[in-house]
């Protein structure tokens, strides 16, 4: 599961970026997990952190969501925390859940231990709210998790 939230956090950036204009100025310079705690047979808990320059304007991220996909079929679903990101460099915290999906046991989980990211792809929403109130939703649908380990 920990591969997971790296994987909702790297969506959540890439969703964001997703946007060229206005987040042309943010770059993710480190990322990692936190914390990951199991809240119950088919569910854990985490943060997952990543260090953030933007030398544009400040912007909340609210109602994020995903699903995470393995071989096409949906496999985890998961949602976070509103996230507000300002302005300068700082180290940012995504707190949420994971859950695996109708049909996919624990078992399922063991074998992220030879993790193949070309059978995984994710969906994943936004809403972003500029600082100046302006706000849009962005969404990728059926991303590559191969493509997204690839974007720096």
């Amino acid at each position: 599961m920990k591969r997971l939230f790296i994987i909702i956090l790297a969506s959540v950036l890439v969703a964001v970026q997703a946007d060229a204009q206005t987040f042309s100025k943010l770059s993710v310079l480190k990322y990692g997990i936190e914390s990951i705690w199991p809240s119950g047979f088919s569910s854990v808990t985490g943060s997952a952190w990543a260090e953030i320059d933007n030398s544009g304007e400040g912007f909340t991220l609210k109602g994020i969501k995903g699903t995470v996909y393995r071989e096409g079929q949906p496999f985890v679903t998961g949602t976070a925390r509103d996230l507000h990101i300002g302005r300068g460099k700082g180290r940012h915290t995504l707190n949420g859940t994971a859950s695996l999906c109708p049909g996919v046991s624990l078992f399922s989980i063991l074998r992220l231990l030879s993790f193949d990211p070309k059978v995984y792809s994710v969906d994943i929403s936004v809403t972003i709210v500029m600082d100046n109130g302006e706000s849009r939703n962005v969404s990728l649908e059926k991303f590559p998790v191969s493509e997204l380990l690839k974007l720096k």
